[in-house]
């Protein structure tokens, strides 16, 4: 059962997050772009998956226009919703619960989450 869920996990890394289903890889990180700053996220790392709840976590990094890039974590919850015919796996009912960045105050943090 254990090795299942690794296998499960593994996966849903891969198809959860926009993997084209002609290539063998996702591609990573994936790419935000907003009028303020670009945004990436990197491959998430799961903490928990409970039926289909997922607990999990991904660096990102931020560049603000006229700013050097700013690297921190996010913690977030979703539900997933497998498509059986494609065998991928989306990720619906995103809950960013917190963010973090070195030399960043819970308003800032804030305003991080809004702009994700």
């Amino acid at each position: 059962m254990k090795a299942y869920l690794i296998v499960l996990c593994i996966l849903f890394s891969a198809a959860a997050f926009g993997m084209d289903p002609d290539k063998q890889e996702a591609e990573w990180p994936k790419q935000v772009s907003t009028e303020t700053a670009e945004i990436k996220i990197y491959q998430p790392q799961i903490n928990e998956l409970d039926g289909d709840m997922l607990d999990a976590r991904a660096a990102i990094s931020i560049k603000k226009k006229g700013e050097s890039m700013e690297f921190g974590a996010m913690w977030f919850k979703s539900r997933l919703v497998t498509d059986f015919d494609t065998r991928l796996v989306d990720l619906e009912e995103i809950d960013i619960e917190s963010v973090k960045f070195p030399d960043a105050d819970e308003e800032e943090e804030q305003r991080i989450i809004n702009l994700l």
